[in-house]
């Protein structure tokens, strides 16, 4: 299942000011962050045959249904593995490389220990970021629809439109008369 939202991140460097990203493919080349609704944002120039990582902070599940095709898991509740048995890879670019799944709330943990590896078992330099963000949200998150919740950080798949009627979310049914 792919989710598109429009969320606000912040990240901070040791050598630069703090960034607000609202996409993966805003965040600096070569990183990995976790958002507060537990989405794990990638910016690769490289091609990715394996990821692991420690989580530190929190005990966390993998939504199996929103890890890159041909990848499996492995995770302990604080060490997460993402593989490939059949040699498939992660092309260079953006994106939600896999969801935890929370129990309740944000994420609050942070990521140590990180570790990629290319398909030719080297391991290039990679830095995690944090998000400035700390509270996960969930509402609708798109700007046209007539139910947009501008505090969601994470959009639940609720959005409606306007019905001929001008009913939010509304089935047409309200309208009377000649139209």
């Amino acid at each position: 299942m792919k989710r598109f939202f429009s969320l606000t991140m912040c990240a901070v460097s040791l050598f630069a000011a703090a960034q607000c990203y609202e996409t993966p493919c805003e965040l600096p080349s070569n990183t990995l962050m976790v958002t507060p609704c537990g989405d794990v944002w990638y910016n690769s120039t490289h091609t990715i045959a394996g990821i692991q990582f420690e989580v530190e902070g929190a005990t966390v599940d993998i939504d199996d249904g929103n890890l890159p095709t041909g990848f499996s898991v492995s995770s302990n509740g604080t060490f997460v593995n993402l593989y490939s048995w059949t040699g498939h890879t992660i092309p260079p670019g953006c994106g939600v490389l896999m969801v935890f799944e929370l129990s309740s709330g944000s994420f609050l943990g942070s990521i140590t220990d990180l570790l990629v590896s290319n398909p030719y078992n080297e391991t290039p330099s990679f830095n995690v970021v944090e998000p400035c963000n700390t509270s996960c949200i969930w509402g609708c998150t798109n700007e046209t629809a007539c139910n947009y919740n501008e505090d969601a950080a994470q959009d639940d798949g609720s959005c409606v439109q306007n019905d001929d009627c001008g009913v939010c979310g509304g089935d047409n049914s309200s309208c009377s008369g000649c139209t």
